[in-house]
């Protein structure tokens, strides 16, 4: 048998390496990761899709890929504070949301915003938000049923709403909500021969109420409560409203639900 010449080792040498990490890459190469059009090709499908951004709740955007349970609340609360979205694109303007995301949920998102900003068939008048029922207030854009029930809530405790504005005073509901709702609702004035409105609640003085008492207002629970008051006893008296934001868990949100509720 003829020996093979070093050149001719080499050659073979190297033509078996290459064999060997062929077959290494073939065995442990796996599948190929999916592309956004195979991930377009799979939601296509579903009837979800598309889905309004003006109006879908955060269990129908995480639907969305790429969107998880923060982006889609962060796209909730943009909405809230800033009013519906105009076009797709604004989604870029809600934090954590880029270019690429928007490119992979484009396809599956639309904005019915001239929907919105009419009366739907069930909303054909406006109403009293005084008398509304919970089915009623859930006909607002942006109402849902938390914030129909908080409404109500406010509504029991603190007596008739004067204005329509003072919705703010509620638990969830900005400026950008209330100019979306305006159109839709009035508040009815109270005359001496008609239902007598329950009286207002007395502004509650955060220099001298009690933890019950402070749970009275919008936000402030147990806990908010009794760190009012250990922050009056060791710091001394409020000296202003906007002090109580130095307590801890008392923020801006929190504060402006609650300013003209409370006196010092």
């Amino acid at each position: 048998m003829k020996r093979l010449s070093p050149k001719e080792l080499q050659i073979v040498g190297t033509a078996v390496a290459v064999l060997l990490v062929g077959l290494v890459v073939f065995l442990i190469g796996g599948e190929t990761p999916a592309n956004n059009n195979d991930i377009n090709n799979e939601l296509s499908g579903k009837e979800v899709y598309p889905i309004d951004i003006n109006t879908a709740s955060v269990d129908t955007l995480v639907l969305l890929p790429g969107i998880g349970p923060t982006k889609a609340n962060a796209i909730v609360e943009y909405r809230e504070e800033k009013g519906f979205f105009n076009n797709p694109q604004e989604l870029m303007n809600v934090k954590g949301i880029g270019e690429a995301t928007l490119n992979n949920i484009r396809d599956f998102v639309v904005c019915y915003i001239d929907n919105i900003e009419t009366k739907s068939e069930n909303q054909k008048n406006s109403f009293d938000i005084n008398i509304a029922t919970i089915d009623q207030l859930q006909t607002l854009p942006g109402i849902g049923p938390e914030k129909a029930k908080a409404i109500i809530n406010y509504r029991e405790s603190y007596g008739p709403f004067t204005h329509p504005d003072e919705l703010t005073n509620v638990k969830g509901i900005g400026e950008a909500t209330i100019k979306n709702i305006k159109g839709f609702i009035y508040v009815e004035e109270m005359k001496t021969n008609n239902v007598m409105p329950k009286p207002r609640q007395t502004k509650i003085n955060i220099n001298t109420a009690g933890i019950s008492e402070l749970k009275k207002l919008p936000g402030i629970g147990d806990v908010l409560a009794q760190r009012i008051i250990e922050y009056r006893d060791q710091l001394g008296q409020f000296t202003s409203k906007e002090e109580i934001t130095n307590v801890k868990g008392i923020g801006e949100k929190i504060y402006e639900s609650i300013k003209e509720l409370i006196t010092f």
